[in-house]
């Protein structure tokens, strides 16, 4: 992978070769943990946009190109390239990168919304975690059986503070400014309490619903528990007081007000949690 900084500061990183990308089609690459799928019209102009459909998540590199648009192969949504908008009467957008063809090279700018922000997953500092809530933020358990309950203290003991890439949650996330999560990693809290109790997946349970997360995307490093947003306590609108995000995830996949996890589970299918599953509600 290529990466320049040009006077503007502008970060542009090398995606591909022209070549690469198959014409009236697309591709899916990887820079910073975030997946860009990027097309080739039959015209022969190149776009990228978060290879995430807004709908349900649909991976977008795998859909049909048709003009301008592409047609996401889970349901049909139609996505304008050029300004990453679904066509009417769907509503919805995704976070699209500026594009530049260098000869036979595709570069896209990738530039932070802070530069300041240090990369994925880095440890920032063992501060104390900014939160209000008093009781638990996260039980885990194991056949429904509590194995601990982790309050707020807790998780500043026990664990590292990191942040998540301004960039990464703008661009995921569909936010109009800079924002900063802070958090813990998932497979730090699943290392210190399941052990080898882990099973092929985590339930994750969020008020009524529970959703599944497969042992791969569990203890995945970029796959985060988030409680702070911009420094103060994140919001019930934001999906507070704790909430899932990995950047491979749609916004609408990554678990809000997480409650619970159960660690053991049979295995699943992915991609994961493109549906909540009502939990059923005794008689």
């Amino acid at each position: 992978m290529s990466i320049e900084t040009s006077m503007d500061e502008r970060r542009w990183v090398r995606a591909c070769a022209v070549g690469e990308i198959p014409a009236g089609g697309g591709r899916q690459v990887t820079i910073d943990g975030v997946e860009i799928a990027v097309f080739r019209t039959s015209a022969g102009k190149i776009f990228a946009v978060v290879d995430r459909c807004p709908h349900k998540g649909g991976v977008l590199s795998e859909g049909i190109v048709a003009g301008e648009r592409v047609v996401c192969p889970m349901h049909g949504w139609q996505i304008e390239l050029q300004s990453g908008s679904a066509v009417a009467p769907d509503k919805g957008c995704v976070s699209k990168f500026p594009v530049d063809v260098r000869g036979e090279h595709v570069y896209l700018d990738v530039t932070p919304s802070d530069s300041s922000v240090v990369p994925e997953g880095a440890l920032t500092s063992r501060r104390p975690i900014v939160c209000d809530h008093e009781a638990p933020l996260l039980e885990v358990t194991r056949a429904s059986e509590r194995v601990v309950a982790l309050s707020a203290d807790d998780l500043r003991a026990r664990y590292a503070v990191r942040d998540v890439p301004t960039y990464v949650t703008t661009m995921m996330f569909g936010f109009s400014r800079p924002v900063q999560w802070s958090g813990v990693r998932l497979c730090d809290v699943l290392e210190d309490v399941g052990g080898d109790a882990l099973g092929a997946t985590v339930t994750l349970h969020a008020g009524g619903t529970e959703r599944a997360l497969s042992r791969r995307h569990a203890i995945d490093p970029r796959t985060m528990l988030v409680f702070e947003m911009n420094g103060a306590p994140l919001a019930p609108e934001h999906g507070g007081p704790l909430r899932l995000v990995a950047p491979f995830l749609a916004g609408h996949e990554s678990v809000k007000r997480l409650a619970r996890i159960e660690l053991c589970g049979a295995a699943i299918s992915e991609p994961v949690l493109s549906a909540p599953v009502a939990r059923k509600e005794s008689a």
